[in-house]
């Protein structure tokens, strides 16, 4: 009966490990999704403020033209 509750306890404790390790995955993975995603609002932020201050020149060439 001893071995019984042992071998429980080593499977359990195992398990634990197991989980343990999947949630540090888990929360890295979510990490780099939002580090990837933080660079990918950065660039469309970076292109949209472009486009509109060439599109704040643009009238002021038409018209100075």
């Amino acid at each position: 009966m001893a071995e019984t509750v042992q071998s429980h306890r080593e499977e359990l404790d195992r398990l634990k490990r197991d989980l343990s390790f999947a949630n540090e995955r888990a929360e890295d993975s979510s990490r780099n999704k939002s580090s990837e995603v933080s660079g990918v609002m950065a660039k469309y932020n970076r292109q949209l403020t472009e486009l509109e201050d060439s599109l704040r020149v643009r009238p002021l060439y038409i018209h100075g033209c």
